[in-house]
């Protein structure tokens, strides 16, 4: 608290550059509370910012988060005090403009409440099927994507011809061998064999990028690497490219699930807002009066 103190001192120099803060009416009430800015006759208190700091590691980092708050605070003061000598006074009022706001937030709130508690999220394997079939064109890769396994040990390992002799296997007992390495000797292991994965994600944990990556996948089914610390091993099971169509597994929960679920919720809403108002037509709280 004492260096928050020390650093609020120093901010209050950089406040005292914007001239609003230069003079203060001498009959303003000024808060009880550690004053570290003020704008006409608001003021900004030590306490409104004490949260901001929570995560600042240095005293460099609390000035930094401090000043550019004062900063940011005064201009807005600055600005508003502007508009509102310069604008007329039909641009002022701004209660329609308020209204429609609070109006529009309430019923988002009240929908997005609604959906909450009617929304059925279970998607059956028909409909899958059906959506699949009939949205194709919705259903084709804008990525690379694979089905691999990749692991990564030190350099110092002294069982990697081991390692590259199981990594690739489907045999039991070199399965069992490649999960012992993993759990004990392994900077760290990613297993997605039996799941579709973005490339690029996978190519972000080694150590090098690869310039045409449609191309590699094509001719290659395995990647080895190695930087200063550590030897990468990748096996490629399967792979799928951009412009091809979506596999089921992937399509169904990037695009076909999400969908699905996009157009009940709009059938929810539509059906809430056609039956609250024939309800309210039925108990005479809405009239129409046509010409």
């Amino acid at each position: 608290m004492q260096l928050l103190k020390k650093i609020v001192i120093n901010a209050l120099a950089i406040v005292g550059l914007l001239g609003m803060f230069s003079c203060q009416p001498k009959d303003e009430k000024i808060p009880a509370e550690k004053v570290i800015a003020r704008a006409f006759d608001t003021y900004l208190t030590e306490a409104e910012i004490n949260d901001l700091l929570l995560e600042a590691k240095t005293r460099e980092d609390s000035f930094a988060i401090i000043q550019n708050y004062i900063q940011n605070w005064a201009k807005k003061k600055v600005l508003l005090d502007i508009a509102e000598k310069n604008l007329s006074s039909e641009q002022l009022n701004i209660s329609k403009e308020l209204e429609d706001f609070k109006s529009n937030l309430l019923i988002y709130r009240y929908q997005q409440a609604y959906i909450a508690q009617h929304l059925d999220t279970i998607v059956s394997e028909n409909e899958i099927d059906k959506y699949y079939s009939e949205h194709q064109n919705e259903l084709t890769l804008t990525e690379n994507i694979v089905k691999a396994f990749m692991i990564q040990v030190p350099r110092s390992f002294n069982q990697i011809n081991r390692l590259r002799a199981v990594y690739k296997s489907e045999k039991a007992q070199d399965i069992k061998a490649l999960d012992v390495i993993c759990n004990k000797y392994a900077y760290q292991c990613n297993d997605f064999n039996n799941e579709w994965v973005s490339f690029d994600k996978l190519l972000s944990f080694l150590p090098s990028n690869i310039s045409n990556p449609s191309e590699f996948l094509k001719n290659n089914k395995s990647i080895e690497l190695t930087d200063t610390n550590f030897v990468y091993l990748v096996n490629i099971k399967e792979y799928k490219l951009a412009g091809e169509l979506m596999p089921k597994e992937w399509g169904t929960k990037q695009v076909v699930i999400p969908n699905i679920l996009i157009q009940r919720k709009l059938k929810l809403l539509n059906d809430l807002e056609k039956k609250s108002l024939e309800d309210y037509i039925k108990k005479n709280k809405v009239e129409f009066y046509y010409p």
